[in-house]
């Protein structure tokens, strides 16, 4: 979906379960005009897609909760410059490395309000496998039209699965 979405820049850390993403797209973000980049933080990383977002191109990172906590003071920098950009929030299945100690999908209030003071962003949560290919399109063009970060929030289910789709129109 980000790609389809227009996607230019996209700079992510090794989280799990997370990773999945950065690993498609150092394997197909190539080419001209394209750029793919493992950083060595999550801080890195924010700073990266905002400082792209900032000089036009479409940007995203993806990570999961701990990470998406270091990004926040980034989100909110690009919150209140009007930065659009796009970043998925993968949830793990519990808190830490997750299923040994708790089941849960705990990172929908930090995805609401990453950051410091008065801000709330707007997240799109899919649910299956096709709505994550729109829900990407959605966050790129929500970023667009409210000038901001948009929150995709997904999970560890839905970032390890292959799954067929109806082909999506393009065109549309």
């Amino acid at each position: 979906g980000a790609m389809a979405a227009g996607l230019q820049f996209y700079v992510g850390y090794p989280i799990s379960p997370a990773t999945t993403i950065l690993m498609w797209m150092e394997r197909n973000l190539v080419g001209e005009g394209r750029f793919s980049y493992q950083a060595s933080s999550e801080i890195e990383a924010i700073a990266s897609v905002v400082g792209a977002s900032y000089g036009g191109v479409k940007a995203m990172s993806a990570t999961s909760g701990p990470g998406f906590t270091l990004m926040g003071e980034g989100l909110g920098l690009a919150w209140m410059a009007e930065v659009p950009l796009v970043i998925a929030d993968i949830q793990r299945g519990g808190p830490g490395t997750g299923l040994p100690t708790k089941t849960e999908q705990s990172d929908l209030f930090t995805a609401l309000n990453p950051g410091h003071g008065d801000m709330r962003l707007p997240v799109i949560a899919p649910g299956t496998v096709e709505e994550c290919f729109y829900a990407a399109v959605a966050a790129f063009n929500w970023a667009e039209r409210y000038q901001g970060p948009v929150i995709l929030l997904s999970e560890h289910t839905l970032s390890e699965r292959q799954q067929n789709i109806p082909k999506p129109d393009l065109d549309s």
